[in-house]
This record gives C-alpha cells, sequence and structure tokens, in this order.
C-alpha cells in the first residue's frame, strides 16, 4: 500500500499485534537489542543525542545480491505512539519513515503503521529500492510481531502464576 505525505509518497505496510501499546513501544526503542530483534538491521550505534531526538548509525542488509547499506538516521520518539526517523546520509537523498501505534481492544492489541520513503541511493534504481521495501517491510512487522506477543504472553503468565501464588 502507498500513502504520500508531504508529497513523498511512502510503502506502507499494518499489522495487528496482540500485545499492549506500551511492550510494541519497548520492542522499538530498546536500542541495544534491535539488531537481535530485526534480522536485516546488522548494526546500529547511537552515535549523540540531538535536539529532537537521538543519531543513530545503522547498517541494514538488503535481500541477495545486494551488500550492507550503511546510513545514519535521526530517531524523534513521541511515546508511545510515534516512532520517526529521517536520515542523515547524503548517499540517500530521503531516508524517512515512521511506526504508528494505535491501542486496540483495551490496550490489549496495538495496531502498527509502519512507513517508509527511500529514494535516491547512490547507484540503486529507484524500482529496485521499491521492490526491496516491498519484501522487507512485510518480515519486519512480522518480527515485531513476534517479540512483542511473546514478552506479552511471558508476562501473562508471570502475571498468572503470581496471582496464583498469593492465592494459595
Amino acid at each position: 500500500m502507498c500513502d504520500i505525505v508531504d508529497r513523498k509518497q511512502y510503502l506502507v505496510t499494518t499489522a495487528l499485534i496482540k500485545a499492549n501499546p506500551l511492550i510494541v513501544w519497548t520492542v522499538l526503542t530498546d536500542y541495544d537489542l534491535l539488531t537481535s530483534r530485526f534480522a536485516n538491521l546488522k548494526s546500529s550505534k547511537m552515535i549523540r543525542r540531538s535536539e529532537s531526538g537521538k543519531v543513530f548509525a545503522q547498517e541494514a542488509q538488503p535481500l541477495p545480491p545486494y551488500p550492507c547499506v550503511p546510513y545514519v538516521v535521526e530517531v524523534l520518539e513521541s511515546f508511545p505512539t510515534m516512532l520517526a526517523w529521517r536520515g542523515l546520509s547524503s548517499y540517500i537523498k530521503i531516508n524517512q519513515g515512521y511506526f504508528s501505534l494505535q491501542p486496540r481492544e483495551q490496550d490489549h492489541s496495538t495496531f502498527v503503521t509502519y512507513a517508509k520513503c527511500i529514494e535516491g541511493a547512490l547507484f540503486v534504481p529507484g524500482h529496485v529500492i521499491r521492490r526491496q521495501l516491498e519484501l522487507i517491510m512485510p518480515r519486519v512487522l512480522i518480527e515485531l510481531r513476534d517479540c512483542a506477543e511473546k514478552i506479552s504472553a511471558r508476562d501473562s503468565l508471570i502475571r498468572t502464576e503470581s496471582k496464583e501464588s498469593r492465592t494459595a
């Protein structure tokens, strides 16, 4: 699905995740664990704090046959509903996107919108970038869902066991 924001075309994918929005938020903002949670993110290091957010040097692995792509992004957190970023690397003309988190089912689920706009990568045609995003973005949401739902199930089990031990 596509959306136009400020005259830029964003690819958009969505998912309903059976986890509280705060759990989903934590999965997305626990920056030390991002590379273990998202397979295409090979490295991520905060290099400084800016006036409006955090700046990261990251490296993403597109699908073969393309090599890893290093880039720098500024991440802007609007707790707990929006995590947006904008690219600071000169060889990628536009690298913007966001995760929007909307509570559902009395905060037991989260409707996640993942949107991304990348244009003008050096030596890579636009149609190749678009196809890569069409394949990678749903995978990212699946990894987000799996991680958040696993944490949610574990937390639910801990709460249940705690209740049972208090009533016993």
